[in-house]
């Protein structure tokens, strides 16, 4: 989208200068983009690229971090000591995914739903598997923010961290044909559509339809 580049750029300056040290704040979003000379809707857009990379992290009600998250403290949530199965996570996924989606049909603001729609057209055109993980991820991450819930944005920042691991990314690299990844971008258009609207339940039927294709397509390649 026009401008996203650009923004791009100047924010990579940015991390890689001293002005912004690992871990540090970013400034508010309107300050940012006024710096910046870009609207809100520009700057989220890039830096939801970025936080994709894991280059930034971003947390509901405490801001945008440099860097990928610090290590977690004592009573922090962690991972478990052995590799999650991909039907593992599914399963979370189907549990919880339906009802984030149906958060967010009443709580996303329309820069929300803009931003979603950014991420369902690049990962629509996604060239190969890795770029439509980095996508897909930015996708469904966008749906937990716009819940504006910091507790399911966790979850799905957790679940990001889960589709790094070998077993996940060979499954889905196997599942992820040209016909399945237009079928699934079909399903998010859907599922964004129906936010849009806000229907809660209907988004929340399209997500479940769409892990439950998700589900069936990745444990069959295993």
């Amino acid at each position: 989208m026009a401008g996203t580049d650009p923004t791009l750029r100047q924010l990579r300056r940015i991390l890689e200068s001293d002005r912004q040290p690992l871990h540090s704040r970013l400034p508010a979003e309107r300050v940012l983009a006024r710096e910046l000379g870009v609207s809100r809707s520009t700057l989220r857009k890039a830096l939801g690229v970025l936080e994709a990379e894991g280059k930034l992290r971003r947390h509901v009600g405490q801001g945008t971090f440099v860097g990928s998250p610090p290590p977690k403290g004592k009573g922090a949530l962690k991972l478990s000591h052995r590799p999650n199965s991909p039907r593992e996570i599914l399963q979370a996924r189907l549990i919880l995914e339906p009802q984030i989606v149906g958060l967010a049909a009443l709580a996303a603001t329309e820069a929300d739903i803009e931003h979603m729609r950014y991420f369902v057209e690049k990962s629509e055109l996604a060239p190969d598997f890795e770029s439509y993980e980095v996508w897909d991820t930015s996708l469904h991450n966008a749906f937990a923010e716009a819940s504006h819930n910091a507790v399911l944005a966790m979850f799905m920042n957790l679940v990001s961290e889960l589709r790094k691991h070998a077993e996940w990314s060979a499954a889905s690299r196997a599942a992820l044909t040209s016909r399945n990844q237009s079928a699934y971008s079909a399903h998010h258009r859907d599922i964004v559509a129906a936010i849009a609207e806000r229907n809660s339940s209907k988004a929340a039927e399209k997500m479940r339809s769409h892990l439950s294709a998700v589900e069936q397509d990745m444990t069959g390649s295993l």
